[in-house]
C-alpha cells in the first residue's frame, strides 16, 4: 500500500522525488502484475489524415466570416462619409466679406514742436494703423528723432 505523503503529492499533482516514484511503481506491479505489460500493448492511437482532414473541412464551413473584411467594410464606409461631409463643408463655406483700405490721405509731414506732440502724433498713427491691421513701416526719418528742434520751455 501506498503512504499518505505520496497519495497527498499524487491528489496536488505535485511532483515526486525519484525514491517516490520508485515506490509507487513498484505498488503498483505487487497488486497488479502486468500492467506496465498491458499498458505497453496498447496500440498508440492516432487519428488518422482522412479523419483530419473531414475535421478540418467541417470546421471551415462553419467558420464564421472573417472580422478582417468585416472591419475594413465598416472603415471604407466611415472614410467615405468623413471625405462626404469634409466636402460639402468646404463647398458650403460662407463667404468672407473684405474690408477696404482707407484711402491714404495727404498730408505733409512736419517736425513736431513739442515732445506732447511728438508723443500723441505717434499714438494717433499708430492707433491708425493697427485699426486696418497694417504694421507700421519706419522710413529713414522715423528712425532718428532729433530732439534737439524741440522747444525747451
Amino acid at each position: 500500500m501506498l503512504d499518505k505523503e505520496i497519495l497527498r503529492k499524487l491528489a496536488d499533482e505535485q511532483p515526486l522525488t525519484a525514491a517516490e516514484s520508485l515506490r509507487l511503481d513498484e505498488a503498483l506491479e505487487s497488486e497488479r502484475p502486468g500492467v506496465s505489460t498491458m499498458l505497453d500493448s496498447l496500440e498508440d492511437v492516432s487519428p488518422s489524415y482522412a479523419w483530419r482532414s473531414s475535421l478540418n473541412l467541417r470546421l471551415a464551413a462553419t467558420r464564421r466570416a472573417p472580422r478582417l473584411k468585416l472591419l475594413l467594410g465598416w472603415t471604407g464606409g466611415l472614410t467615405a462619409v468623413a471625405a462626404s461631409v469634409m466636402a460639402l463643408m468646404m463647398v458650403n463655406q460662407p463667404k468672407i466679406s473684405t474690408i477696404a483700405a482707407p484711402a491714404p490721405q495727404q498730408t505733409i509731414a512736419k517736425a513736431p514742436s513739442s515732445l506732447e506732440e511728438a508723443l500723441v502724433s505717434s499714438h494717433m498713427q499708430g492707433t491708425a494703423q493697427s485699426s486696418i491691421g497694417a504694421v507700421p513701416v519706419q522710413g529713414p526719418e522715423d528712425q532718428v528723432f532729433d530732439w534737439s528742434k524741440l522747444d525747451k520751455s
